[in-house]
């Protein structure tokens, strides 16, 4: 029965990451990072709520809501990465060495991991328009456009709920905000095609980010085999 296993191996990062001198190296770094935020947002999005309870203080919408506006601009981040680390000499080098026709085998072998990053490239460039509007109604955090968006359309029977706990000991006590979650929606809902119902189109997006996740998971997967795996030795 096939069975996973892993492997750890340490290195200084002063030498991995050629402190500074390497476009590349410095675009892997950046991906790091985002590839760990993904990793999280991603999570939180579409776990259940028993695996994150304690993310939903007003419910599951509000803390869908939040990640899915997060993860947008994360990916759109990282879309931005792969480009510029494509358009590198080192990447562009290391590439024709893999596709040239005399390339020992060990070379040819890297050839699909080279695939997986152009495949993430291309499913981010055809969604990078729809992305960008969304990114852009919301900004990533919820700006001050974002909030007089919804509140020229939210609904007519949209309802809001708030909530006051008090507390004479002051342990606790403070405002919950429910309709918060509908004003964030509204936002988010108005960069939408508005061809399907709401719910239905929020859902769509949350699919694309989803298969945006994998893309980013299986060509950051590829990097890291192609340039940082040697490195740490």
């Amino acid at each position: 029965m096939p069975y996973a296993s892993s492997r750890a191996r340490f290195a200084l990062l002063q030498r991995v990451f050629a402190q500074g001198r390497s476009p590349l190296m410095d675009c892997l770094a950046q991906m790091s990072v985002l590839y760990e935020d993904l990793r999280i947002e991603t999570f939180a999005l579409t776990a259940n709520e028993d695996e994150v309870k304690r993310l939903d203080c007003l419910d599951h919408k509000y803390r869908i809501n939040y990640f899915l506006r997060r993860s947008i601009a994360t990916l759109l981040e990282f879309r931005g990465c792969l480009i510029k680390m494509s358009r590198t000499e080192e990447f562009r080098t290391e590439r024709s060495s893999s596709f040239n026709p005399d390339a020992p085998k060990s070379r040819k072998s890297q050839r699909e991991l080279f695939a997986t990053v152009s495949k993430a490239l291309r499913f981010f460039d055809l969604h990078h328009a729809l992305l960008k509007a969304l990114r852009n109604a919301v900004g990533g955090h919820f700006n001050d456009m974002a909030a007089a968006q919804a509140t020229s359309n939210v609904g007519p029977e949209a309802v809001g709920r708030l909530e006051v706990i008090f507390d004479n000991a002051r342990r606790g006590a403070g405002p919950k905000l429910h309709y918060a979650g509908e004003i964030a929606a509204t936002a988010f809902a108005k960069s939408l095609p508005g061809i399907k119902p709401r719910q239905e189109e929020i859902d769509d997006a949350i699919q694309m980010i989803s298969e945006g996740y994998a893309h980013a998971v299986r060509s950051a997967h590829a990097l890291v085999i192609l340039f940082l795996w040697e490195r740490f030795t």
